[in-house]
């Protein structure tokens, strides 16, 4: 863009759009048309805090070697001295990062058993830092489970709302629709109070909704996305007495 020749207005916005949206399926993929438009929009707004950061820089330092040619910044930047920035950046970046960033779960592959109206299902789960839903009204944790993982354990009231059939029966104790929003897009899961969970054989003392999901979220063996929260409450609360034999 710096090279070419003086670029009417239009022109050069329709090029940088065309780049801007390669840029982020290459970095993001495509998964729908609204998750391409907000990746896209949130890239944007990024590059508008940079540009004014540059007028700054430009308007009150003027610095020497700094050109702005087609809407493009350019630094007149020996190779050494890009290096040890790079390396800087790097390591600053880094710290931060593993200072602010919430540790992995020790578990991160789970084996589940729900118990509920006297029967149990058992699949494994994994445990995922990117969910963290909870019912919004109790906050307590959810674990999204494949439809045929926890088919058994249903009970026939809870299986007219996961179908719509009933919908009202969502206010009888301990039935719930869970609004979610991920990249794929957003919706309600038809949700369960088991009458018990246990992780890795270990009870889970805490209150747990098990949301069902009928598509499949997860391929293989893996049948679930467990809160890493119900990980930490398995870990901290229970004790030895909760242990299946």
């Amino acid at each position: 863009m710096i090279l070419l020749p003086d670029m009417p207005f239009g022109v050069s916005w329709i090029i940088k759009l065309a780049v801007s949206l390669i840029i982020v399926l290459i970095s993001f993929g495509y998964v729908n048309l609204r998750g391409l438009i907000k990746n896209t929009a949130v890239f944007f707004m990024i590059s508008f805090c940079f540009c004014g950061f540059m007028l700054f820089v430009w308007f009150i330092f003027t610095p020497k070697g700094m050109v702005v040619r087609n809407s493009v910044v350019y630094f007149s930047i020996s190779p050494v001295v890009m290096i040890i920035t790079t390396v800087i950046c790097y390591a600053v970046i880094s710290v931060l990062t593993r200072i602010t960033e919430r540790p992995p779960p020790k578990n991160e592959i789970c084996r589940i058993r729900v118990i509920n109206n006297n029967h149990y299902s058992e699949f494994y789960g994994k445990s995922d830092t990117g969910n963290t839903l909870c019912e919004p009204f109790s906050n307590i944790p959810v674990i999204v489970v494949n439809e045929s993982a926890v088919k058994e354990t249903a009970e026939e009231e809870f299986k007219k709302l996961m179908y719509m059939k009933e919908p009202e029966c969502m206010l009888k104790g301990k039935y719930r629709l869970i609004p979610f929003h991920s990249v794929g897009g957003s919706g309600l899961l038809p949700a369960f109070i088991p009458d018990e969970v246990y992780i890795n054989n270990v009870c889970c003392c805490k209150r747990v909704y098990i949301a069902v999901c009928r598509n499949t979220i997860l391929e293989g063996e893996i049948k679930a996305m467990v809160n890493p929260e119900i990980i930490e409450a398995v870990k901290d609360d229970c004790d030895d007495s909760c242990k299946i034999i």
